[in-house]
């Protein structure tokens, strides 16, 4: 664990890194290795993207635990992606996202990839669109919350139970593990086949930023398991379910191939005996 605070440039820098134990799982290569595919803007449809479920609304599925699986409303809001229903805060935090970026570049001394989509291709209902990549396994996600602008982190975190940030027994300032973000940031390090995330929180006075690393464990057991039940419940309508059958149906089912098989050995049979042991070479 590590932590340390720089002044410059009249804001107030803010860093935690906490080491997460988890399993590796696969080995080392590019995104299609990861089982992940990348996507630049022409390469996803308006309507595969609506189909999807997005990182950013990972934490509202998880913590409603499938009390709304029923709720058609939920399920446009979890699906919704145009910009219509922004208000001060959402235009607030767009706004100041590429000033944060920049910042953190400078911290870094490293330049910050373009953001892209990104789906998951095992699991192609899932996707994501990270705020920018780092190397070849860090990505970056900024939250620029408006109620930040006019009060310090550390308040919102010790009077706000629903700011982001929450403060540890040493001090510090870190991502609750419950909140939707910290959701998101799991989500979107599984989608892309990161293992490491760069979590900021600006303010025009305050910078915090957090390593979190990936939890394979906390995905496995915490997070997809929900996730998979909305896909099927409300995207699926439940028709992923394989429809019971009578033994009688199975077993002529059964019996049936076993009558094709049988056809196929004896006209194989024939066309062995007719080319005198060459039916399977294609060039007699």
């Amino acid at each position: 664990m590590d932590d340390k605070e720089r002044g410059g440039e009249n804001i107030k820098i803010l860093y935690y890194h906490e080491t997460r134990q988890h399993e590796e799982v696969g080995e080392d290569g590019n995104d299609d290795e990861k089982g992940t595919t990348q996507l630049d803007e022409g390469g996803f449809s308006e309507y595969r993207w609506k189909r999807r479920i997005p990182a950013s609304r990972f934490g509202e599925i998880i913590l409603s635990e499938g009390s709304r699986a029923n709720d058609k409303n939920f399920t446009q809001h979890i699906l919704e992606f145009n910009g219509s229903g922004d208000n001060e805060a959402t235009v607030y935090g767009k706004t100041h996202e590429a000033e944060a970026r920049r910042k953190l570049e400078t911290i870094l001394s490293q330049d910050i990839k373009e953001p892209k989509k990104f789906v998951d291709k095992e699991h192609k209902f899932l996707v994501c669109v990270p705020d920018g990549l780092l190397d070849d396994d860090k990505l970056v996600e900024i939250k620029c919350p408006f109620k930040a602008s006019t009060t310090s982190m550390l308040t919102l975190a010790k009077e706000d139970t629903n700011f982001c940030l929450q403060v540890t027994e040493s001090g510090r300032l870190k991502l609750k593990e419950n909140h939707p973000y910290f959701y998101q940031v799991q989500g979107m390090l599984r989608i892309c086949g990161k293992d490491i995330c760069y979590f900021v929180v600006w303010s025009p006075k305050e910078f915090h930023y957090q390593v979190i690393e990936k939890d394979d464990h906390f995905w496995d057991v915490k997070m997809f398991p929900w996730l998979l039940d909305f896909h099927r419940m409300n995207l699926l309508d439940n028709k992923w379910q394989v429809q019971d059958i009578l033994p009688s149906q199975s077993q002529d089912k059964a019996n049936q191939i076993l009558e094709k098989l049988q056809i196929t050995r004896s006209r194989q049979a024939v066309i062995e005996q007719a080319t005198r042991g060459q039916g399977c070479n294609h060039e007699w």
